[in-house]
């Protein structure tokens, strides 16, 4: 009798380390999962770091350089650059991490790309364009903001960036059509590019033929620019009210205007 009670005992023991050994079990290979998701995570946080700070460091690179990142760790994930912000999505993992690109004074081109493992990132007078493909083939119907690196001048607009219909890019050189690397008058041509023209800052470019009062748009780019064209949404919305632009072909009081300027309004009024 009591060798069966101790049977009893042991068996009740033994299946009760074999329960511990299976929580045990399952608890380390939970801790095991969940190290190596977090340890991936840290890779691709890493890696969008390394794309981030590589673009964040290009402003002090020579205005015309060309800088190339390699890749060997991730297989597998889509760029995109868009208005100052950068986001890099991992499909085998359907993770997107997104974050601002801290540029100042310069024309971000738009570009999103699945790469090949090579990552370019341009900086072409005060031009910034990250992509994984700087070919430029004129008149193929696609834009090809890569063609900003040909030596030639002329090849350095891609006419199929450079239309009134489309939503792609702002090229300076497209813009600049008497090339002297001002935006003014002269370069109207009754092409009005609105990738160049909107509330935001892109480096000093933007297309004169959109100058229109009354259309919400002050271009920041058009600040202290003689182009013979008075945008009335430069003035503010309210009289003596800051909006950062001066509009010197204005002839009105304009907060924002040197003093000098507002005195020569002011002594017209008198």
């Amino acid at each position: 009798m009591q060798k069966r009670g101790a049977t009893v005992i042991n068996f009740v023991l033994i299946f009760g380390l074999l329960v511990v050994g299976v929580v045990v079990l399952s608890s380390l290979r939970s801790i095991f999962f969940w190290q190596s998701s977090e340890t991936e995570k840290e890779i691709y946080l890493d890696f969008f770091e390394k794309i981030k700070d590589s673009i964040e460091k290009s402003m002090m690179f020579p205005s015309d350089s060309i800088y190339n990142l390699s890749f060997t760790d991730v297989e597998e994930y889509v760029v995109s650059v868009d208005n100052h912000e950068l986001s890099v999505f991992f499909p085998e993992k359907d993770l997107e991490i997104k974050d601002t690109v801290i540029v100042s004074n310069i024309n971000v081109i738009p570009s999103k790309f699945r790469t090949s493992g090579i990552i370019y990132v341009i900086k072409k007078n005060r031009n910034l364009f990250v992509s994984n493909n700087i070919s430029c083939t004129i008149n193929n119907k696609i834009c090809e903001p890569g063609c900003i690196i040909q030596e030639n001048p002329d090849m350095r607009c891609d006419p199929d960036c450079y239309n009134e219909y489309s939503e792609d890019s702002c090229i300076n050189y497209c813009i600049d059509i008497n090339r002297d690397g001002i935006t003014n008058h002269l370069d109207r041509d009754d092409i009005c590019d609105k990738d160049c023209y909107n509330n935001l800052k892109n480096g000093g470019f933007y297309d004169s033929d959109c100058l229109e009062s009354n259309d919400n748009i002050c271009d920041p780019d058009t600040h202290m620019i003689k182009d013979n064209y008075c945008d009335k949404d430069c003035l503010g919305p309210a009289e003596n009210s800051a909006n950062g632009v001066c509009d010197p072909d204005c002839e009105s009081f304009d907060i924002d205007c040197p003093e000098e300027l507002n005195k020569q309004f002011l002594k017209k009024q008198q």
